[in-house]
């Protein structure tokens, strides 16, 4: 009985964190952003050469 009580217990963790998942999720840059930070960071690097 108790272990059915901890598999409850995991099964609400685990579908809590996948709701906290999708609704905190991070939407992707841009890719005209990505390409400026890629090109800033060669440029940087390069610079240092």
């Amino acid at each position: 009985m108790i272990a059915y009580g901890c598999l409850g217990i995991l099964f609400l963790f685990v579908v809590i964190r996948i709701i906290l998942y999708y609704t905190h999720r991070k939407r992707p840059f841009p890719r005209e952003e990505i390409d400026r930070q890629v090109l800033a960071l060669i440029n940087d690097r390069q610079e240092r050469s």
